[in-house]
């Protein structure tokens, strides 16, 4: 905070204190209406309030106002009357925000409160709060640097009109964030029916759609996606949801249609421009809310544990539905319902919840057999448990996940060859298998059905891991749920009390009778084979076509083999969903659109957020890793005015030596992954700062 303050008194703008999480200054601040504080007094204040919120006194003493718009009526007036300009900042409401622009000479603004509809005007005798600040409902406010144009610098003059009709300086800046005129695509309630819950992504997906085919590039879109749910949906939707939705679309359409892609740089510059704003992680809620045994099972983790997040309630969920149905149902190809979720997060994030609620949510019915070993120390291991009679469906829980793939960088320690039995064993679900020793005898399954519910966190589970980990087809066959939010404060009480009815469903499922006979010498069991309705398969058909011309795209890389999984992930959660709606009763069923759409839907956002975090992360050697995490800190650190760190902040992030960091940064300047720039801040001497080329 103490950071964004300064330099925005470096650019002339006058600032206040404001209460944490609040709108209330927390000095006398008439005088800085008049003038600015010194940098000692700004330190002096964050000093004293270091959890302080920040807010900008608008008017002549900074030479800017703000239009304060709050709502959808407010930001479709804006959107057809409004010049654009260059800053705004998301405030933590849905539908709110703040657009800034400079005062003309000569012209007093006044502060206006109600001058349209969900429209007040910030100006002289007025302030905003700014980002980084924090929203009472706990949201940061973030700022939304327009691409192309030159930020503060670049801010349109113009005064707000006494009248609706508006004289604008340039008929050519008339409309939303980029110049494209919005008058045409606003959404109208009297045209358009309300969505109802669980068509609502649905729809907002088609609606993206549109923008990108009318030219509207993302923050246009999530401007317009906020007023459309307000309106439109019923109810409305979370606004981080809406957010997902909307990106998920656009990073699709950018993978299908390059051509397509933004505009990235500003004028003049060498160096990338980072994104504004980072995607949002929530999961859309239509995805949280399968119904069934699976939001039973999740209802108990959630009720059962003092912390839990669900998004990893939901992968348990799946976990060990998917294998207690394991060997007792299978789709129409022979795929069992054996599902391999992993859960990255950080300690006290709610990671943990599934360890310590499906033991006693199991323990007292038929199914607890179910539950495997933790943290198996080899494949050994796991091999001997799966060769013992009743113990052929298991589901295996391990603590630290990413222990694995260090262990693989070890090739004589007892868990190198985990990853790969595991990757063996998930498409061999259901059938022999016989894995040779060197210096004892083979083991031999005639049959066996093996989940995994893994969990980690992102530093050791990426860490060092290289492309050919990735190409190897393992991480492919995971379902990565991940999460970077803070660990929230723990319940102070929870109910462990087991649910009978759901432990009776539960071993209902697990004891769907099954042939074992017809020349069947070794017993295996026959699962009954659950049909996909006709008009399920020909949207899956549909869906899938996209998952195949990405696989056959990106055949000569890592995320080839993620793209290729896509499908078969989708036809197994499916099926898993359908014996969640069904229960054992679903071997007289078929699956029907509702899995499908809940299963592709859910693939749609596990497979985006791997394949991201893949490119992101995956390295070919230790020197190419030391690169993406500098490239990664760089484009979180940066912002549009100040696009590169100096050498000093690259190495203090890093924890690096100055001789590693310098031969690092020489290197990437060589190689043009960075491009070195001057600085020069408003005041105070310029420095040279590293900056992501704009080719990277």
């Amino acid at each position: 905070m103490l950071n964004t303050a300064l330099e925005l008194l470096d650019r002339g703008i006058s600032v206040i204190p404001i209460e944490p999480k609040g709108k209330k200054p927390l000095v006398r601040w008439e005088e800085f209406q008049h003038r600015r504080a010194t940098e000692e007094e700004v330190e002096a204040w964050f000093e004293r309030w270091p959890d302080a919120n920040l807010a900008i006194v608008c008017g002549s003493i900074s030479g800017i106002w703000a239009m304060d718009v709050d709502g959808p009526e407010g930001m479709e007036w804006f959107s057809k009357n409004a010049p654009k300009t260059s800053v705004y900042s998301k405030t933590g409401k849905p539908s709110a925000f703040h657009a800034f622009y400079k005062i003309p000479a000569g012209v007093e603004i006044k502060n206006a409160v109600g001058w349209r509809d969900q429209i007040d005007i910030r100006a002289e005798g007025g302030y905003v709060v700014c980002p980084p600040s924090i929203h009472p409902s706990g949201v940061a406010y973030e700022w939304k640097f327009i691409p192309g144009l030159d930020g503060w610098d670049g801010l349109t003059e113009w005064a707000p009109p006494d009248n609706c009709q508006p004289a604008l300086p340039d008929s050519s800046r008339r409309g939303n964030l980029a110049g494209v005129d919005l008058t045409g695509i606003q959404v109208s309630t009297e045209s358009r029916a309300s969505v109802p819950k669980g068509g609502r992504n649905h729809a907002l997906a088609e609606m993206a759609g549109k923008w990108i085919a009318k030219g509207l590039d993302i923050d246009e879109a999530l401007l317009l996606a906020e007023g459309w749910n307000r309106k439109i949906c019923q109810p409305p939707m979370g606004a981080r949801e809406v957010e997902t939705t909307v990106r998920s679309v656009y990073r699709l359409d950018r993978r299908n249609h390059p051509e397509r892609a933004p505009v990235e740089n500003l004028p003049g510059l060498t160096a990338a421009v980072p994104e504004p704003c980072a995607p949002a992680e929530e999961f859309p809620a239509e995805l949280l809310e399968p119904g069934g045994l699976l939001g039973e099972i999740m209802a108990y983790i959630e009720r059962s544990t003092a912390v839990s997040y669900a998004p990893f309630n939901l992968a348990a969920a799946i976990t060990v539905l998917g294998s207690i149905a394991g060997q007792r149902v299978m789709t129409e190809t022979g795929l069992r319902t054996n599902m391999y979720c992993v859960c990255l997060g950080y300690s006290g994030c709610g990671k943990n919840a599934a360890h310590q609620a499906l033991p006693t949510l199991l323990m007292g019915g038929e199914c607890h057999r179910v539950m495997g070993p933790n943290d198996p120390t080899s494949a050994s291991a796991i091999m001997h448990w799966l060769s013992k009679e009743g113990q052929q469906r298991t589901m295996l829980t391990i603590d630290e996940v990413g222990l694995l793939y260090q262990a693989i960088k070890k090739p004589h320690s007892p868990g190198a060859e985990i990853p790969k039995t595991l990757m063996e064993m998930f498409s061999g679900a259901g059938h022999h298998y016989t894995k040779s020793y060197a210096t004892k005898d083979p083991v031999v399954l005639h049959w066996h059905l093996l989940g995994l519910y893994g969990t980690g966190t992102p530093e050791t589970f990426w860490g060092g891991m290289t492309s050919s980990e990735v190409a190897d087809g393992f991480l492919a066959r995971l379902l990565m749920f991940s999460s970077d939010r803070p660990a929230p404060r723990p319940k102070e009480t929870v109910d462990t009390s087991v649910p009978e009815a759901l432990v009776e469903a539960l071993d209902h499922v697990w004891n769907i009778p099954v042939d074992h006979t017809g020349g069947n010498l070794a017993r295996i069991p026959v699962p009954f084979k659950v049909d996909m309705s006709r008009e399920a398969k020909d949207e899956m058909a549909r869906w899938g076509d996209t998952y195949f011309e990405l696989r056959n795209e990106h055949r000569k890389e890592a995320v080839g083999s993620i793209y290729g999984r896509a499908v078969e992930h989708a036809a197994k959660l499916a099926l898993v969903h359908a014996v969640s709606l069904y229960g054992a009763g679903v071997i007289e069923k078929e699956v029907g659109m509702e899995s499908l759409r809940w299963a592709a839907g859910l693939v749609d956002n596990l497979v985006a957020g791997l394949v991201d975090r893949t490119q992101d992360q995956i390295s070919d050697n230790e020197w190419e890793a030391q690169e993406k995490r500098v490239l990664a800190l760089i484009k979180k650190k940066s912002t549009v005015d100040r696009p590169g760190l100096t050498a000093a902040e690259v190495g203090r992030f890093l924890h690096q030596s100055m001789q590693t960091r310098d031969s690092l940064l020489k290197t990437m300047v060589s190689n043009g992954v960075l491009v070195i720039m001057k600085y020069t801040p408003t005041r105070g001497p310029g420095c040279d700062i590293y900056c992501q080329a704009k080719n990277q």
